[in-house]
């Protein structure tokens, strides 16, 4: 007879859901693997960690405008010296991964005050299209087109 029964049935269960998320873990899909990344992405803008959101993108990056990775992360840096805090807000995401590439319509918005400004709300509401490739350390951003506004928008503010 066990001395701690309660002990044992404890340990037992808390094995088994280790052993289950580290086995659901293992087995996601890379369309979750690339959601999981997103979201990652996403909280890195929100706290202004460019080594959180720069991760995602590819050392080969390149878009229609001639930006490399490098570039990008220049283009965010700055504006976060002119724009804060940023809250961005995932409208819908849709993936569609074929062998090693993958594409994700993200729609979004984004909103941000001026720094030092007089608290006005800006907002961005857009769309991306990110390109994909699975390289050795997992899924990677190679090229982002935006189809969403081309002018910062303004929330009205409600008394």
């Amino acid at each position: 007879m066990l001395k701690h029964p309660g002990r044992f049935i404890f340990g037992v269960a808390f094995l088994a859901v280790i052993g289950y998320a580290l086995v659901s873990f293992l087995q996601e899909n890379d369309e979750a693997k690339i959601r999981r990344t997103v979201y990652a992405a996403v909280l890195g803008v929100e706290r202004n960690e460019p080594a959180r959101y720069g991760r995602v993108l590819s050392a080969s990056y390149k878009d229609e405008y001639g930006n490399d990775k490098a570039s990008v992360l220049k283009i965010a840096a700055d504006a976060f010296k002119d724009y804060k805090p940023f809250k961005v807000e995932i409208k819908a995401l849709k993936t569609e991964v074929q062998g090693p590439e993958a594409t994700t319509q993200i729609a979004y918005r984004c909103l941000f005050k001026k720094s030092g400004g007089s608290g006005q709300i800006y907002y961005d509401a857009g769309k991306l299209i990110a390109s994909w490739r699975k390289e050795t350390s997992g899924w990677k951003i190679v090229k982002i087109e935006y189809t969403g506004s081309q002018e910062m928008l303004f929330l009205p503010v409600v008394a």
